[in-house]
């Protein structure tokens, strides 16, 4: 997930919570300084049935070199993440998470996109690549 876990909830926490009810649930989201520097721990009734991860990503991501450097220890933590759970289903909420994930990996994979990508405020160029990106993950989802 490309949101921080505890940074306010939306539709992606709700989601985790009920799938949770059915299924092991494994959640790993990008965390921001102030996940760090939170003291509570702010769980919701469902969270301890939830392993929630956070994953570290360089900020600036937009920037060509930073998208670069993320992308190859990405796909590094994302596949050791893939290996250590074996999980049978993806479930990605920006296009950008799918460069993370090795093309050779055959996971079935759900796309929720959550906001329209060509309504945020990013420079040109990475809009195209978002944009590339979801049309692939389109192509790929179950």
């Amino acid at each position: 997930m490309h949101l921080d876990w505890k940074y306010f909830k939306q539709r992606p926490q709700f989601m985790a919570e009920e799938l949770s009810n059915f299924y092991n649930i494994t959640v790993i989201h990008f965390y921001s300084k102030r996940y760090l520097f939170r003291n509570s721990d702010n769980k919701t009734p469902n969270e301890k049935e939830i392993n929630i991860k956070p994953a570290f990503r360089l900020p600036l991501y937009e920037n060509d070199m930073i998208y670069k450097i993320n992308k190859v220890y990405l796909r590094l933590y994302f596949k050791f993440i893939i290996k250590k759970y074996k999980p049978d289903i993806l479930w990605i909420t920006f296009p950008q998470l799918y460069d993370y994930i090795s093309p050779t990996n055959n996971l079935k994979i759900i796309y929720d996109c959550m906001d329209n990508i060509t309504s945020e405020s990013f420079d040109e160029k990475f809009l195209k690549k978002i944009l590339d990106l979801e049309i692939k993950l389109l192509k790929k989802q179950i």
